[in-house]
């Protein structure tokens, strides 16, 4: 049985990068591993683990200062690990999600009654975007502060920026540092929701010449015959819709497309989509005019990549379960916890170039085996009753 080694390579991962104090990378490789085995709720409970020589206190200490050093890092190990191919589709998908936590105030806390357990609900959104190749991936993201959190805390709303604003600066940013890397601007493809359509992000994506792929609502205009109307009453659910087994989820989709020219965003292409049963129709704008149905599922299946990333890191690396309200510490948090799924997603691209196929779970739970085993050495003195112990846990 295969066994790979995903702890051995993230925690040489931390121990071998040059941090600002000796012992940091000790502090942090000792987080990641009550982070990543669910041991979360508290840096308090690090104590109760049976970790030697490491207080609450140090990991706090270390946390705080590992930002910038996570970030120097990550950098490091996408330029080892990772090279863009030219000819290759690269997708930068974006989205926003909320972090949730209830009876505590939080740094940047959207917050409201919570009318069904009673109490006050607050949360943090956070819009990011995963850029996704066959030879690249990488991630970034943004915190949102709320116009009642600046107005509360600051007294006005100076610094206040929409997610629009802020999904402007990711896609810039991205970009014109994959453009910078040797990617071709024909071959970038960014995708977002319906939230996301706007006059702004498609002047930004004519300047830097680059495709897109976003949802939009029913009530888009178009000119036909030089009237407008709207996508609702362009795609009459009553007619005749075309049918194709989704190439990469296998699930039945059927459809209509059109040729429009829109009263915003010139002339483009439109994909009304219906899933399986259901009777919900999706609409869907590219500049892409020639894109076929088949394309679009494929793009569209790349966009999905920012979801997985977010269903991820809230499972794995306990994105939700963060220690305090503080500006600061929530920052290098989320930092640690992205950074986390990066390493995964970046040891799962090295097994698949040697032919082996492993899930992010099978590679989690590998993890947590290996965590439990190297705890297990320092109360399992015999070698028998070590072997023993090592064989029913990789038994499950």
């Amino acid at each position: 049985m295969f066994f790979p080694p995903i702890r051995e390579f993230i925690q040489q991962s931390l121990k071998t990068f040059p941090w600002s104090y000796g012992s940091q990378n000790i502090n942090m490789a000792a987080l990641c591993d009550h982070l990543i085995a669910g041991r979360r709720k508290s840096i308090q409970s690090l104590e109760r683990t049976g970790i030697d020589n490491i207080s609450a206190r140090k990991i706090r200490y270390s946390l705080l200062r590992s930002r910038p050093y996570l970030q120097i890092l990550k950098k490091d190990l996408s330029k080892r690990f990772s090279n863009i191919d030219g000819r290759e589709r690269v997708v930068v998908s974006l989205d926003d999600t909320s972090m949730r936590r209830y009876g505590k105030e939080v740094h940047g806390a959207a917050y409201q009654h919570n009318h069904v357990g009673g109490g006050t609900q607050f949360e943090n959104i956070i819009v990011d975007c995963w850029i996704t190749s066959l030879s690249y991936f990488d991630y970034d993201f943004k915190q949102y502060l709320p116009k009642k959190f600046l107005q509360r805390n600051q007294g006005h709303l100076e610094g206040f920026k929409t997610k629009i604003n802020l999904a402007k600066q990711l896609f810039t940013k991205q970009i014109t540092q994959l453009l910078l890397k040797g990617a071709r601007s024909k071959q970038l493809c960014c995708t977002t929701d319906s939230w996301y359509l706007c006059e702004e992000l498609y002047k930004l994506f004519g300047k830097f010449k680059v495709n897109y792929v976003m949802g939009t609502k029913k009530n888009t205009q178009y000119y036909l015959f030089g009237k407008l109307q709207t996508l609702a009453k362009g795609f009459a659910s009553n007619a005749k819709w075309r049918f194709i087994t989704n190439p990469v989820t296998k699930t039945k989709i059927y459809y209509q497309e059109k040729e429009i020219n829109t009263l915003i965003y010139g002339r483009c292409k439109v994909f009304a989509i219906r899933q399986g049963d259901s009777s919900t129709i999706k609409y869907y704008l590219t500049n892409l005019v020639k894109m076929t149905i088949q394309t679009f599922s494929k793009r569209w299946s790349d966009h999905w990549e920012v979801e997985n990333l977010h269903a991820k890191v809230k499972k794995f690396f306990g994105f939700e379960d963060c220690y305090s309200g503080k500006e600061d510490f929530n920052l290098c948090y989320w930092e640690l916890s992205y950074f986390l799924y990066y390493l995964f997603r970046l040891y799962q691209e090295q097994l698949r170039k040697k032919g082996i196929d492993y899930t992010l779970l099978k590679l989690w739970e590998c993890y947590c085996t290996d965590y439990d085993i190297s705890k297990a050495k320092k109360h399992f003195y015999s070698k028998s009753k070590m072997k023993s112990f090592k064989k029913r846990i990789l038994a499950g």
